[in-house]
C-alpha cells in the first residue's frame, strides 16, 4: 500500500493532478507505517510546491488582467 500510494501520487503529479494526489495521500497516509509516512510527507511537500507555483502563476495572470480591465498599467 505504501509504495503504491507514493507511486500513484508521483504519476498524478506528472498528469497535472497534484490537488487530487494531495487528497489521496492525506486520506490514506494514516494507514501506512511511520517510515512510509515520512516518505509520503516529502511527496506532499513537493506537491504543495507545485500547487503554490500554480497559485502564484494564476494570481500573477489574474492581477495583470484585472489591472488591464480597469485601465491601469502593470509596472
Amino acid at each position: 500500500m505504501d509504495s503504491a500510494l507514493k507511486d500513484m501520487a508521483v504519476v498524478m503529479k506528472q498528469l497535472d493532478r497534484s490537488e487530487e494526489a494531495i487528497e489521496a495521500i492525506s486520506s490514506f497516509r494514516g494507514l501506512c507505517s511511520k517510515q512510509s509516512q515520512e516518505s509520503l510527507d516529502n511527496v506532499l511537500i513537493d506537491l504543495y510546491k507545485v500547487q503554490i507555483t500554480y497559485f502564484k502563476l494564476f494570481f500573477s495572470i489574474f492581477s495583470d488582467y484585472s489591472l488591464d480591465l480597469i485601465g491601469m498599467q502593470v509596472v
